[in-house]
């Protein structure tokens, strides 16, 4: 028997094992959790053109950003050409989040060990399937020594990497996690997750940048940019890339597919794109107060951008919150968005790291 037959047979098994696991995690991902809305019957929803504004649908009155959260009408109301029943519709509590914590990080903040309140935390929304981009992120722009700053990753469950889970969070202990299963029609369980998260630990944090594991930060950009923002405008932040008139998908084929049961709508109102935002943290605990009263929309965003609405938050665009990977201008860039692969990412931070190299070389040189 020659040496590429032994060869082939030893890893025989391992290949066996790799397709097994394959197979069994692509039962786990085609599986969906049916995310539970509560019907609109009880609105009367005008026939004409005119858009139902995102407070018919949550049955909250339109107010001014506020420190609390508005009322909840009790008795029937007239908004517009609609009628809402709150009681009827929900009680106070229409999107509760009953989930359990599995793993929360230590020494991010002061609560969990840190010896300083962070001024900067950064929360990585990250499918729990993608260890290789986390540990890319935390060798290339996660990898930073100021106290100031902090960052932990935000993941669902899956039993096929538990175990996998469990050394990750050993070795960093830098991970949120609740028990409910990760996949993509679960990303508002994450946002909101990360949200609570923020606000019950980490409160005490200026800024909350929240950014999904496949986006390239250029940290010295986004801390420019927060020194930026006066003390008079610490309040009321929520900048990235921003949308507005998107519309709604219609066809039950779309990703994005969302019913008229579901939103109404033609068009969703503005919002930031998901991908990456900054937010104040004071902006973080109104909205994370809300949550609890907000009908859920799967599309984390768009949902953000409801909250948004009713909070009448204000949105602000900055277009180097790129939603494309532009690697020709990742100087210029806030985050980048679809690096591609983590090695990708790497290769651009050692790309960075060589030019400052040799820039700060000429400098010296030149002084010389």
């Amino acid at each position: 028997m020659n040496r590429q037959i032994i060869k082939i047979l030893r890893t025989l098994p391992a290949v066996i094992l790799l397709v097994s696991i394959s197979s069994v995690m692509l039962m786990v991902i085609s599986r969906h959790v049916k995310i539970e809305v509560t019907s609109l019957n009880e609105i009367s929803i005008p026939t004409d053109e005119t858009e139902v504004p995102p407070l018919i649908i949550t049955a909250f009155p339109r107010t001014k950003y506020s420190k609390t959260i508005p009322t909840i009408p009790i008795e029937t109301t007239t908004l517009g050409n609609a009628t809402v029943k709150p009681r009827v519709l929900f009680d106070e509590i229409i999107n509760p989040h009953p989930y359990r914590y599995k793993r929360i990080p230590s020494r991010v903040c002061k609560s969990t060990g840190n010896q300083v309140h962070p001024r900067l935390l950064i929360l990585v929304k990250s499918n729990v399937f993608q260890i290789g981009h986390r540990m890319a992120i935390r060798a290339t722009w996660g990898n930073f020594t100021n106290s100031s700053i902090q960052i932990a990753f935000l993941l669902g469950d899956s039993p096929l990497i538990t175990s996998f889970t469990k050394m990750e969070y050993d070795l960093y202990e830098d991970m949120v996690q609740e028990d409910f299963m990760d996949e993509y029609k679960n990303n508002t369980l994450k946002t909101i997750m990360g949200f609570n998260w923020a606000v019950s630990d980490c409160s005490q944090a200026k800024f909350v940048l929240f950014v999904d594991d496949d986006y390239y930060v250029n940290i010295p950009l986004l801390l420019d940019l927060i020194e930026n923002i006066t003390e008079s405008e610490d309040e009321n932040v929520f900048i990235g890339f921003k949308y507005e008139h998107a519309v709604v998908r219609r066809k039950k084929e779309s990703k994005w597919y969302v019913s008229t049961d579901e939103y109404p709508n033609k068009h969703w109102p503005p919002y930031i794109s998901g991908g990456s935002m900054l937010l104040s943290m004071d902006v973080v605990k109104e909205i994370s107060k809300t949550f609890p009263h907000v009908k859920q929309i799967f599309i984390d965003d768009v949902y953000l951008g409801i909250v948004a609405e009713i909070l009448n938050i204000t949105l602000t665009h900055d277009k180097r919150f790129e939603v494309k990977y532009v690697p020709e201008k990742l100087d210029t860039l806030i985050t980048s968005h679809d690096y591609g692969s983590p090695n990708v990412l790497v290769h651009e931070w050692n790309i960075d790291d060589d030019e400052d190299d040799a820039i700060s070389t000429v400098e010296q040189n030149s002084r010389t």
